[in-house]
C-alpha cells in the first residue's frame, strides 16, 4: 500500500466534481464546484486551459476522437480541440429543459453521446 500520493494537484478552490482522461492519456479535464473546468497536461501536471460554466459541471467525459462532453444543470456542451489550444466556444450545445444532467457518456467507437438526467436518459 502506498502511503503518499505520487502527485498532488490542487486543481480547484473547493471540491472536485469529476475528472476525465482523454484517450491518448496526455490530457485530463477536471470540474470543480467553483464553476470551472480545467484542462491539464498529464506529462507536466500543469494547467493548460480554464473554462467557466454557469453552474458546476456534474460530469465530464472524452470521446475516442477527443471530444469533451460537459454536463451541468440543464446544459450539455461538447468541446472540440479544447486541450491543445484554448477553445473560444463549445462545438455543440444541447438543453434539457426542466432536467438536471448527472452523467454524460460517449458510446464506444461512435461519437454518440448519452446523458443521464433527473428524468431518465437521453441520447
Amino acid at each position: 500500500a502506498m502511503s503518499t500520493p505520487l502527485v498532488r494537484m490542487l486543481a480547484h478552490q473547493g471540491p472536485v466534481k469529476d475528472v476525465a482522461v482523454d484517450p491518448t492519456g496526455r490530457y485530463m479535464a477536471s470540474a470543480g464546484m467553483n464553476k470551472t473546468f480545467k484542462i491539464w497536461d498529464l506529462r507536466t501536471f500543469k494547467e493548460l486551459h480554464s473554462y467557466t460554466s454557469v453552474q458546476p459541471a456534474a460530469s465530464l467525459e472524452f470521446s475516442q476522437r477527443g471530444l469533451l462532453a460537459v454536463g451541468f444543470g440543464s446544459h450539455i456542451q461538447v468541446w472540440r480541440d479544447a486541450c491543445e489550444k484554448k477553445a473560444r466556444a463549445p462545438y455543440m450545445r444541447h438543453e434539457l429543459p426542466g432536467k438536471m444532467a448527472s452523467k454524460v457518456s460517449w458510446r464506444p467507437f461512435e461519437d454518440v453521446l448519452g446523458v443521464g438526467h433527473s428524468d431518465g436518459f437521453t441520447s
